[in-house]
């Protein structure tokens, strides 16, 4: 004797699982994508505004992988990226700079917001607001 259950609707509740996860998947790509534009953002009003070829050269690439891994990478391109970055020294801080060779001013070392670290202290410093983020962007999807 064999005894089969069948049970209605499996397939239907099988394909909605599926666009479910597929909802997942996109809304955690787009939560990536938006951390990394915003720390990229933020850590470019941190770098000394007398760098502007260091400023301009910020970039956020992503890399995706399988199985929800994706990765926002920032980055600053110019040579002397990193030993900006690791000036914890910031020498200079505060005094003006000379003047272009038709006299404008350039304003001080370091200002006004410039700082050392300006790449890594951004994820400490916003922490809070980007897991807010994080977490509007993926309700966002998966209400209704």
């Amino acid at each position: 004797m064999k005894i089969t259950h069948e049970i209605i609707g499996a397939n239907k509740i099988a394909e909605q699982l599926r666009a479910k996860i597929g909802e997942i998947e996109k809304r955690s790509k787009n939560a990536i994508e938006a951390v990394g534009y915003r720390i990229q953002r933020e850590s470019m009003e941190r770098v000394p505004i007398a760098m502007g070829d260091l400023r301009r050269s910020a970039n956020t690439r992503f890399e995706d992988r399988s199985n929800f891994k994706s990765y926002a990478v920032v980055s600053y391109g110019t040579a002397y990226a990193i030993f900006v970055h690791e000036a914890v020294e910031e020498k200079l801080r505060g005094k003006n700079r000379p003047k272009t060779a038709d006299g404008q001013d350039q304003g001080k070392y370091w200002g006004p917001h410039g700082m050392s670290k300006y790449l890594e202290s951004v994820p400490r410093d916003f922490r809070s607001e980007l897991q807010q983020l994080v977490a509007a962007i993926m309700w966002e999807g998966l209400s209704g």
